[in-house]
């Protein structure tokens, strides 16, 4: 189900395990409607996917007789954010699913994981993408790095282009190295 604002995504299954990819392909779609490269997008869905398939095995362990997963996914400030809820037992740290999630989310597949094990609403993960800089900031995509008018003590037009084919521009995310 859609919002309103079309800002957030929601989405509630039954806790089966065909639902699984159900809900990996729903996040895949919205990522890539949100600005994501494929890859980008295939990657947080096997985040998810993860998730979901622990989610599935504590619902089937747990007391309630008909268990459901939701998925919100909601677009804020420079990023998209998934959430993950079900009914099941809280979430151990021990089991393979998580495990697995935790060592894709630290290798770089999504930008933060957490999860809440106990919650009133149910155990609850939320994975953040960062949003590229193409998304942030459209402006850049198609701009030009020089201005339009020509450069101080530049003569007529064919020396204006070509000083501005020798400033190089790219827009690239900052790593922590950039600092120094």
């Amino acid at each position: 189900m859609r919002d309103k604002d079309a800002k957030t995504i929601d989405l509630r299954v039954s806790a089966e395990e065909g639902n699984v990819a159900v809900i990996g392909s729903a996040a895949a779609s919205a990522l890539r409607s949100a600005g994501l490269s494929d890859m980008a997008a295939t990657e947080v869905r096997c985040v998810l996917e993860a998730l979901c398939t622990d989610a599935v095995l504590r619902c089937a362990e747990g007391p309630d007789p008909d268990p459901s997963i939701a998925l919100r996914i909601a677009r804020v400030a420079g990023a998209v954010e998934l959430t993950l809820q079900d009914q099941g037992l809280p979430i151990a740290s021990d089991r393979s699913a998580v495990r697995r999630a935790r060592q894709l989310a630290a290798i770089g597949f999504v930008d933060h994981l957490s999860m809440v094990p106990v919650s009133p609403e149910g155990p609850t993960s939320t994975i953040t993408v960062a949003l590229p800089p193409e998304m942030l900031h459209p402006h850049l995509a198609g701009s030009s790095p020089v201005p339009d008018a020509a450069p101080a003590g530049a003569g007529a037009g064919e020396e204006a282009e070509a000083s501005a084919e020798e400033i190089p521009f790219t827009v690239r995310t900052m790593v922590p190295g950039d600092s120094a």
